[in-house]
């Protein structure tokens, strides 16, 4: 997310390439029960109030396919800072040295409860996994596309009632984020929970959205059932604010960077670790290329792990939004690997999706409108 917006002309041949991705996106869509929306908030603009409901190229927009090729060159890029922040995820995972080599197979079984119908097949043993089908299936179609961006808040407004929209929200004393999304998270809880993670430091104060999951229905298993420690909560929201607040710093980015997920066995449980994702923060000075802000990055980590290891910090903020954030990372992470390194059973799970019904389905706001 950013304080300042800038600008970057791509070439034509990205839009085209976007059109392809939203092709091979709609290939392999899953099944969605009906469009739900979440309890009524001032905040959001949902899609009804006059926009475009069905056209996915809106949101989808050739500046997700940037970061598309992993590396830290493309996440700092000027480019990528600029018309996406937002988040992206983009590492690989690795196995540990006991799996090396061995074979994987995946399979979606519906016969079993949701939250562990994936089946990880390796060699002979089938280990168990907790994934409900709500973050399973949008996850598996975002790992299997070839960009790396779920979310950013950097769009424009693009028609006439938009603009008016934001003219209205301006008079008023508000500010609005417009939302473009990754097309295989467009209207899935995976894709909204990035929101509320891009969304939660916006301005350098965390204390509206932290709070955002506790007071939405329907409650959803897995994600915003468990309740919130408000103590903890407030106190990670008044640290973090009043780091940022004293900084100089225009954007960041929420991001895997060099996690080194590893993922690895215990008893007949599937396991991956690596480095909690985490906030990146950049300058953008004008007329010069974004700037990364390494004295901040470190100084907003050390504060992250005084209050909790292993992102315990950030997670105390909000843990339905870090938690699914982190899995989301975790899993892309590990399908990226059985897709590259097993190709013939990646795409044989994936035929295993279709199997998949009534996957609940949220709909992505059109903005986020913040005083």
């Amino acid at each position: 997310m950013t304080r300042r917006f800038g600008q970057f002309r791509w070439a034509s041949w990205l839009v085209v390439a976007c059109s392809l991705l939203v092709l091979l996106s709609a290939a392999f869509a899953g099944k969605f029960a009906p469009i739900t929306r979440f309890a009524s908030d001032p905040t959001l603009a949902p899609r009804d109030f006059a926009i475009y409901k069905e056209d996915v190229n809106r949101i989808a927009g050739a500046t997700f396919l940037v970061a598309s090729i992993v590396g830290r060159d493309q996440v700092y890029d000027d480019p990528t800072v600029r018309t996406i922040g937002g988040v992206i995820y983009q590492e690989t995972a690795s196995p540990d040295g006991k799996l090396a080599g061995k074979k994987i197979s995946l399979n979606y079984n519906p016969k079993l409860p949701d939250g562990s119908r994936l089946e990880i097949r390796i060699d002979d043993q089938t280990y168990k996994s907790e994934l409900y089908d709500w973050a399973l299936i949008p996850i598996s179609n975002f790992a299997n596309s070839p960009s790396t961006a779920l979310l950013s808040l950097l769009g424009k407004a693009e028609s006439d009632d938009e603009r008016d929209f934001q003219r209205g929200q301006r008079r008023n004393g508000a500010k609005t984020f417009w939302v473009r999304i990754h097309p295989d998270l467009k209207d899935t809880l995976v894709g909204f929970n990035a929101l509320l993670t891009d969304a939660m430091l916006l301005l350098g104060d965390p204390s509206s959205t932290r709070q955002y999951p506790e007071g939405l229905t329907p409650k959803v298993p897995g994600w915003n059932t468990s309740e919130l420690d408000k103590t903890v909560s407030l106190a990670a929201s008044q640290t973090f604010s009043s780091l940022l607040i004293q900084a100089s710093w225009n954007s960041y980015i929420f991001n895997d960077l060099n996690a080194e997920y590893v993922f690895s066995t215990a008893g007949d449980r599937f396991v991956i670790k690596g480095k909690p994702p985490t906030y990146h923060f950049f300058s953008l000075p004008f007329g010069e290329r974004a700037r990364p802000e390494p004295e901040l990055n470190d100084q907003f980590q050390r504060t992250a792990n005084a209050l909790g290891a292993d992102g315990g910090g950030l997670r105390g903020l909000s843990p339905a939004v870090y938690d699914t954030s982190y899995k989301t990372s975790q899993w892309a992470a590990f399908f990226r690997y059985v897709k590259s390194k097993q190709p013939a059973a990646w795409s044989a799970y994936l035929a295993s999706l279709d199997r998949a019904t009534n996957v609940l389905a949220i709909e992505t706001p059109v903005a986020w409108v913040r005083k």
